[in-house]
């Protein structure tokens, strides 16, 4: 797998998760909380992979949010 083909799926995946729990305003819930009644928990062991030992807790964050500030909208046409 290209190193290219791995940040998109990150990518994709960050994006999905936002969507997923991210809270919708007009009806004050997220759409885990209709579909499950709950809301979005993660195991630590997701989270396991990408965290060393020798990493701050903004370190581990820095990649997600880097990857989070590149997304760009499409233009809705």
């Amino acid at each position: 797998m290209k190193v290219s083909d791995v940040r998109l799926g990150v990518r994709i995946t960050l994006v999905l998760l936002g969507m997923r729990s991210s809270n919708k305003i007009d009806i004050g819930a997220s759409s885990v909380d209709l579909a499950y009644g709950t809301s979005l928990r993660l195991p630590v062991k997701v989270f396991r992979h990408f965290h060393s030992p020798y990493e701050t807790h903004f370190e581990f964050l820095a990649n997600p949010r880097h990857t989070m500030q590149q997304l760009r909208l499409s233009d809705p046409s």
